[in-house]
This record gives structure tokens, sequence and C-alpha cells, in this order.
């Protein structure tokens, strides 16, 4: 009867902490996976915004130049600044 129930308490307690073990594991690989994709969308985002910099800054310089959005340069990077954005 005692070995019994040392038997039955150590597989309850095995089973806890291995189900502890697990759910710990998995909420890490979630967390990195999380973190791989804030990477991923960080790296994007940065990478448009250096584009759209790159046209703003472009636009900006026609503007100064004179020219209005009915030239066709100038309506291009105009075009290409509302596709990035």
């Amino acid at each position: 009867m005692i070995a019994g129930s040392f038997l039955l308490l150590g597989a309850v307690l095995g089973f806890l902490f291995i189900r502890a073990n697990e759910k710990s594991r998995a909420k890490r690989e979630a967390d990195a996976r999380w973190h791989d994709i804030v990477r991923t969308l960080s790296a994007a985002l940065l990478a448009h915004a250096e584009r759209i910099n790159a046209l703003v800054e472009t636009n900006n310089g026609y503007a100064a130049d004179g020219l209005d959005d009915s030239i066709p340069v100038k309506a291009r990077v105009v075009a290409a600044i509302e596709d990035e954005q």
C-alpha cells in the first residue's frame, strides 16, 4: 500500500514537472518566433523608410526647381512615394 502510494505520487509529480517544462519550452519558442517576426518586419519597415526618404528628397528637389506634378518626371516620383507608403 505504501509503495503503491509512493508510485502514484511519483507519477503525478513526474507528470506535473514534465508539463511545466513543456509549457516553459513552448513559451520560449513562441517568444523566439515573435522576435524573429518583429525583426523581419522592422527591417522591412526601415528599408521602406529609406526608400521613401530618398523619394521625398528627390520630390523636394524637383519642387525647389519649380516643377509641379504635371511634369512626367515629378509625377513618377509622386506616384512612387504613394506606392511605397
